[in-house]
């Protein structure tokens, strides 16, 4: 009997997925699906095209399950980048790309409290500017920690997406320079040195450990609950747009609540709602209206709509992305 596997590559310009088969003798590879892994560039800063990367994720997911019904899942990117999580489990903003500048000279400023040689001695890893311990000093200098609950390298990141679970996996906890190599668990005195909160860093766990979807009422397989998980965000979505113009309609809603629900909008699974949000921020409505291919109905009907985005929240709460059930409970009445 033929299993299969399905693995997910993020490379520094493309990305992949492939689906392994083993019939207890032999082993088969496939490429599903192929993809450009391309930063983007705001502001003068590079960051991770997360919410296009999920994209590729789901249709490699759906590609390799319309081959083989897959048993597992694993997820690689390079090291040393990683996303920052608010404590309501929200991206707070696409992760920066290894490739930006802003830990160039670094290494000067941290060999003021740390010889290289005592760093490469104390974690095992080569020391170069693009380690995670040299951008989270870059972070900490900008007061990035405010907001941040913890932070996960880039495969748990996008692991998280998918299941909702919090760890790093070791290998990958393993680049950012902060792991003991005597211990194997984070290195306190280290991150005490360096001023970097211990509270940030997610419990580590080994390679092959299950990332149990949540919850798990049935059995469902990992496309399966993605997909599903997916058009739930884009039919509530729809429901909540219709929700937010009727109460600007209705005069029960100003720019400065609206804004406050954006900023609480941070799941790549949901940045697509943020962007219909900023284009009614901007008053740009006719084109919320066609880009989410809803005729100007009644108010009576926005209404009953109302009603059924609550009814979808209550009824597939534990599916749905927590910022997508804020948005869906502050619902403006």
């Amino acid at each position: 009997m033929m299993r299969y596997v399905l693995a997910l590559d993020f490379g520094a310009s493309s990305g992949r997925a492939m689906l392994a088969g083993f019939d207890g003798s032999r082993i088969t590879l496939q490429e599903v699906h192929r993809f450009a892994n391309e930063p983007v560039s705001k502001d003068g800063r590079l960051y991770w095209n997360v919410p296009q990367l999920m994209e590729e994720l789901e249709q490699g997911l759906q590609a390799g399950y319309a081959i083989a019904p897959y048993e597992s899942i694993a997820i690689d990117t390079w090291g040393v980048d990683y996303g920052m999580l608010g404590a309501d489990g929200t991206l707070l903003e696409l992760p920066r790309h290894y490739r930006d500048g802003r830990t160039d000279g670094i290494l000067q400023k941290a060999e003021q409290l740390l010889p290289a040689a005592e760093l490469y001695r104390r974690t095992g890893t080569q020391v170069m500017e693009i380690n995670t311990l040299f951008q989270l000093l870059c972070q900490r200098d900008s007061g990035g920690f405010d907001q941040c609950a913890t932070i996960l390298p880039m495969p748990d990141l996008f692991a998280y997406l998918l299941t909702g679970t919090i760890s790093a996996e070791r290998s990958i906890a393993s680049t950012t320079q902060m792991l003991s190599a005597e211990t194997g668990t984070w290195d306190r005195e280290l991150l005490e040195l360096f001023h970097i909160p211990h509270r940030i860093l997610p419990e580590i766990v080994e390679s092959r450990t299950k990332e149990l979807l949540r919850p798990v009422r049935h059995p469902v397989n990992i496309a399966d609950n993605y997909r599903f998980r997916t058009h739930l965000v884009n039919l509530l979505s729809k429901h909540i747009i219709l929700i937010i113009i009727l109460q600007l309609r209705k005069g029960k809603l100003n720019g400065e609540e609206l804004l406050d629900v954006n900023a609480r909008i941070g799941n790549a699974l949901l940045l697509k709602l943020r962007f219909y949000i900023t284009l009614i921020i901007s008053r740009d409505i006719h084109n919320v209206w066609e880009i989410c291919r809803i005729p100007d109905k009644p108010k009576h009907l926005c209404n009953l709509i109302s009603g059924k985005a609550v009814h979808i929240v209550n009824k597939h709460r534990d599916y749905l992305p927590v910022g997508l059930q804020i948005a869906a409970d502050n619902r403006f009445e």
